[in-house]
């Protein structure tokens, strides 16, 4: 196990080479700390990081060769967040059950139709950073409630969660796991509410672990006039000055 007085560093993302993971990789890599690709996974020390995620659109068996090193990961206090279409049955959760399914109409959003998802009772505390309209488009199966995991996001008809929390597994870890793939539609510029899903998560994940990071200070200036007073206008330098500060 890590040394409890060595405090973990911040959050790594794991891919395979997919390009929309990469790309939701670097939508959000303000809140991400360390890009690892699957197979240099033997190469890191997981234990050093406060929390791992394991985003959707990742090849069903590239994980397994490293389940145990996953799992080690878990066992040893580590904040594991898994997002996959499919069965992640690599996971070493005692009870935990994968069923097949999706939504009943695929369309459903451009046919004034409800999707067939609610958020579990008692609300979780997730769900003040991300509202339902930010976990809804479809799933790729779902899970049963296994005993110590606590539901998100359920199929309103009972069948299942989509969205699980493992809060206190033995030895300290955490686990979040989902049938939802945000990344890989964000990755794809297509279905907005994986992107209002990320933009939440994220920020709610840092501020999870209690990591503090400098506000994002982004602008742009360009110059397109032949007039030379214009080129460094007196007006930007109060702008730009307010724009470095913490």
């Amino acid at each position: 196990m890590p040394d409890a007085r060595i405090p973990r560093k911040g959050i790594a993302y794991i891919h395979w080479g997919n390009s929309w993971q990469l790309r939701s990789f670097q939508d959000f890599r303000h809140y991400i700390d360390d890009l690892i690709y699957i197979h240099d996974l033997p190469k890191i020390d997981l234990s050093s990081y406060a929390a791992v995620v394991m985003p959707d659109a990742m090849d069903a068996v590239a994980p397994l060769p490293h389940a145990l090193q996953l799992n080690a990961y878990l066992k040893g206090g580590g904040f594991l967040v898994v997002c996959l279409q499919g069965h992640a049955g690599w996971i070493d959760i005692p009870g935990l059950v994968w069923t097949p399914g999706n939504c009943r109409d695929w369309l459903w959003w451009t046919k004034g139709k409800k999707l067939e998802v609610r958020l579990s009772e008692p609300h979780h505390p997730i769900t003040e950073s991300l509202p339902l309209s930010h976990m809804s488009w479809h799933w790729g199966g779902s899970y049963n409630v296994p005993e110590g995991a606590r539901s998100i996001l359920e199929i309103d008809d009972g069948r299942g969660s989509l969205f699980l929390d493992f809060p206190s597994l033995p030895g300290g870890g955490r686990l979040l796991l989902a049938t939802l793939d945000p990344h890989s539609h964000n990755g794809q510029r297509f279905m907005s509410a994986t992107t209002r899903f990320l933009r939440s998560f994220y920020p709610w994940l840092n501020s999870e672990l209690g990591i503090e990071r400098p506000r994002r200070n982004r602008f742009t200036y360009l110059q397109c006039s032949h007039v030379p007073s214009e080129w460094h206008p007196e007006w930007t330098e109060e702008s730009l000055r307010l724009s470095k500060q913490p």
